[in-house]
């Protein structure tokens, strides 16, 4: 992947000096050609804290809705109380989430000049989704009454996007026609705010004391805007106005977005190298069962194409639920992965588990495609255990050996299908889905998540590690087991 050429980048004043720049947000997959908030700063010659609200995962379908998986981190106070104690030269505010989280920010946050608040909601279902429970629009209110009284006070700069601007007024929808008033009716409710940009069709800015203006960032408002306007609020001489600040940020985005971004990932696992000594070990422990699994009865009857349809559909629907929880404990994993291997969890937060979900789009074609085979059938025992062994691990073990259960499940699928594809018929209706799990971006995902496995065993005693081969080998039994409740029925001619 290509990165952006340093010359086309604004470059900050103080350019020989590194700075130190703070994120609170949401974290979620990237999507194709978003770049991670950590490049944004690297590439401007900075560093990078990021502390997470929540993490997300979303996926959909098309015959289903937008899903959203939403897993709170519970060690929130702990980690900005961490933070706080270091020299921070500019701060960036996203999605806060639950309502306890905005004192803990408001109280928490490291004294800082350089703050950028950039609110997210994207719908109703988001605000309702901050609780376990449904809220009220009573409660609903009081959530960004709250934002209006901690949260905004601290920033410098916020950035709105126009769809959702009608929260911060009382006045109803914001057209391009109010969109000023919604701007004044901020800067003058809020005296430590210095400027208002409002993402929306023109892109409006509002200086105190100055005319609103246009923008005109065409699209370019994204994450690498509020990112790239926090450093240079940050690095820009005090005597500087917020709007040299907004501009250099504008520029920045342009030049950004006109190229193809570089994610902040290893090279190894970009590239897919091969992996290294530790999982081959794995490999070796569970080299046994795999071979069961080849001779499976399930496996047997997809290679010679004699699996009744309904059978496999079955077996698809299981593995839709199965996917589902088991990306959503994969996050929660990685979310305790400590910020030693913040790359590691960058990696399976936002590349692995998107490519895991792929899978999830890939079945429900499948499922639409012969609707005719599906059956209201309850989750197998042997799914329902799987997970239950996933999770009990995450409550019981170190991230490192929670992590190593999890890496079979798309090792063992992407290599038995790459084994299967020259053994089926070309006219199979499983061909497809074993071509999706032999494809490239499976490779790349099931590579990534070795790398990051043989990361974490470098950092481990041996007891760790044999702990971590003892969990990879048990999940690869799990995955043994999850053909069972579809084998094909064979007739047994019974002697009287």
């Amino acid at each position: 992947m290509s990165s952006v050429p340093s010359k086309d980048l604004p470059r900050n004043i103080n350019s020989n000096q590194v700075l130190t720049f703070l994120t609170i947000d949401r974290q979620k997959p990237n999507e194709e050609g978003v770049v991670s908030e950590s490049e944004v700063i690297k590439k401007l010659g900075h560093k990078h804290i990021a502390v997470p609200t929540q993490l997300w995962l979303c996926t959909s379908s098309p015959s289903t809705p937008r899903l959203f998986y939403i897993l709170s981190t519970e060690n929130l106070p702990e980690h900005l109380k961490r933070e706080s104690t270091k020299k921070v030269d500019g701060i960036r505010i996203g999605f806060i989430g639950k309502q306890e989280n905005i004192q803990v920010i408001s109280k928490g946050l490291p004294n800082n000049q350089n703050v950028v608040y950039e609110p997210k909601f994207e719908d109703s279902r988001i605000i309702e989704s901050m609780s376990s429970k449904n809220v009220s629009k009573k409660d609903s209110e009081t959530y960004i009454k709250l934002l209006k009284e901690k949260i905004v006070p601290l920033a410098k700069v916020m950035v709105l996007s126009q769809s959702e601007a009608h929260i911060w007024w009382h006045r109803g929808k914001v057209t391009e026609n109010t969109v000023d008033k919604l701007a004044t009716y901020l800067l003058n409710t809020h005296n430590g705010l210095n400027a208002v940009v409002i993402r929306g069709i023109h892109d409006h800015l509002a200086i105190r004391g100055q005319k609103i203006e246009c923008l005109g960032l065409s699209g370019r408002s994204n994450s690498s805007f509020s990112t790239a306007l926090t450093v240079h609020l940050a690095t820009m001489q005090k005597n500087t106005s917020s709007r040299s600040a907004v501009i250099s940020a504008k520029k920045f985005a342009e030049s950004w977005q006109s190229c193809d971004g570089v994610r902040m990932l290893s090279k190894s696992i970009l590239e897919g190298n091969k992996p290294k000594a530790f999982s081959k070990e794995l490999w070796n422990q569970i080299t046994d069962t795999y071979k069961r699994i080849l001779i499976h009865p399930f496996v047997v009857a997809i290679k010679d194409g004699s699996l009744k349809l309904e059978n496999f559909i079955s077996f698809l629907q299981a593995d839709l639920i199965f996917l589902d929880k088991y990306a959503k404990a994969l996050a929660s994993c990685a979310g305790k992965f400590p910020d030693k291997f913040q790359i590691q969890r960058e990696f399976v937060v936002n590349q692995a588990i998107s490519g895991i979900l792929s899978e999830h789009k890939m079945i429900q074609v499948y499922l639409e495609k012969y609707s005719e085979y599906k059956k209201d059938t309850p989750l197998p025992s042997e799914a329902k255990n799987y997970i239950n062994h996933l999770i009990a691990l995450s409550f019981t073990e170190k991230f490192s050996v929670s992590y190593a259960a999890f890496v079979t499940c798309c090792w063992i699928y992407h290599n038995l299908a790459i084994d299967l594809l020259d053994k089926v018929a070309k006219d199979s209706p499983y061909r497809e889905w074993l071509e999706h799990l032999a494809s490239d971006k499976v490779k790349k995902y099931t590579t990534g998540m070795l790398e990051v496995v043989n990361e974490l065993a470098k950092n481990a005693d041996a007891n760790e590690r044999k702990k971590m081969v003892d969990a990879c080998k048990e999940s690869s039994s799990y995955d043994l087991q999850f053909f069972d409740p579809f084998m094909p029925v064979q007739k047994v001619e019974l002697r009287t």
